[in-house]
């Protein structure tokens, strides 16, 4: 599976700290993809996946956080998704602890988290960018 790389064209939100988590973010996915693939033993992927929740949350906050600070109107559809996206890690997590690492779970993580988050990225954090003041970006 080829990895899923950040494009600051279509993917840039305006604020430089959220446009670096994204990237950390499709960063510890493609790690992910490629652990799963390999089929590395299960703790080491257990290790992935629960870090990347972890920061997942960290990041969801900050962002939700810049989104409030600027009064951007797609806060509540960027919660809404955030919440939807968790619940779906939560459920491969649970898949991943029954299977352990198999190619098809890495199959899922890419599609449902890595190209979620590219699209979720690309059509709803970027409507941050024209909340942003010029000189704050």
């Amino acid at each position: 599976m080829p990895p899923i790389l950040f494009d600051p064209a279509t993917m840039s939100t305006g604020v430089s700290s959220v446009d670096q988590q994204h990237r950390q973010l499709i960063d510890q996915i493609n790690a992910l993809v490629v652990a799963l693939e390999r089929g590395d033993e299960a703790s080491a992927v257990g290790t992935a996946l629960r870090s990347l929740q972890a920061y997942t949350r960290t990041h969801f906050t900050h962002e939700e956080k810049c989104m409030r600070d600027v009064a951007c109107p797609a806060l509540k559809l960027n919660e809404l998704a955030h919440a939807t996206f968790l619940r779906n890690v939560e459920d491969l997590s649970g898949e991943f602890a029954r299977t352990g690492p198999t190619r098809m779970l890495a199959t899922k993580v890419q599609s449902s988290m890595g190209m979620w988050l590219k699209t979720h990225i690309v059509n709803t954090d970027t409507k941050l960018r024209p909340c942003v003041p010029a000189g704050a970006r």
